[in-house]
């Protein structure tokens, strides 16, 4: 009977799906391409206004707090309701930081509002060993290869299983950022879109120019017949007045990026965040 199911659902089976999560929990997908769902963009290009309208959930918006790691969302229908969050250690991290990063862990989180999500994201940074807003000190690495998990599960919940990482940049910000930290969060976020079994949602904002977003260029180069990109507009009410036909020709695919046509999704709006 589970195997009927698994050849009818395919990977939409919520067992086959389940599978999945654990195997991604426990590190093989830095060995295996896994099925995954990435959402990717340049920095401040929205991915947040996407993740809350995919899981239905406040997302906390500090960009000191939230664009540091990748972070894996897992939502899953349950009788129980269950909020718990992890950390999956870098594959390469030394033994000590792994034995901390595996010792930490919640399970008993009754809610998370954004005061609630803020204060474990703030243990999470700490744990990993990666600066917050305010630390001047230095001593500690702004971006992280490490992945925290948030696993949420209860009766209303629809089975999703979703991958943030940090927005790319091209700039430095003294005292925050170095060059070191623009190659570190591409080849994050390309080690992520390079899986040929990742379905990337490449976030671009309808006020800026396309010609722009890196992050068009990058999936082109990873996915060249745009078989598994889907585009997502963001900030629709932040375009100038009189260019709104440009961003009406990009949706319908009338207007070229990069070397090919590539029509941005119209089912997916934003509004204006990060």
């Amino acid at each position: 009977m589970a195997a009927q199911n698994v050849e009818h659902y395919g990977l939409g089976d919520p067992l086959m799906l389940g599978k999945i999560d654990k195997l991604f929990a426990c590190g093989v997908g830095e060995h295996v391409n896994l099925p995954q769902i990435v959402v990717v963009g340049d920095q401040s290009s929205g991915k947040s206004s996407i993740l809350e309208g995919l899981i239905k959930m406040a997302v906390a918006r500090d960009s000191g707090l939230c664009t540091r790691f990748a972070t894996q969302i897992v939502l899953r229908r349950s009788v129980e309701e269950r909020i718990s969050v992890s950390i999956i250690a870098d594959r390469n991290a030394a033994a000590e930081h792994k034995n901390r990063i595996e010792a930490w862990g919640k399970s008993d989180i009754k809610s998370l509002d954004p005061d609630t999500f803020m204060a474990i994201m703030r243990e999470v940074h700490d744990t990993m060993g990666v600066s917050q807003v305010g630390d001047i000190s230095g001593q500690k690495q702004t971006f992280s290869n490490d992945v925290s998990r948030l696993e949420i599960t209860g009766p209303d919940q629809e089975h999703l299983s979703i991958i943030d990482v940090p927005g790319i940049f091209k700039n430095t910000t003294p005292g925050l950022t170095k060059k070191f930290d623009i190659a570190l969060v591409k080849n994050m976020v390309l080690g992520y879109m390079e899986n040929p079994r990742s379905v990337m949602l490449a976030v671009v904002p309808a006020n800026v120019d396309v010609a722009t977003q890196e992050i068009l260029e990058l999936a082109n180069d990873v996915d060249p017949n745009g078989d598994r990109t889907l585009g997502v507009l963001t900030k629709p009410d932040l375009v100038d007045e009189g260019t709104e036909p440009r961003v009406i020709d990009l949706v319908q695919g009338r207007t070229r990026v990069i070397q090919r046509d590539f029509s941005l999704s119209p089912q997916l709006w934003a509004d204006p965040c990060d």
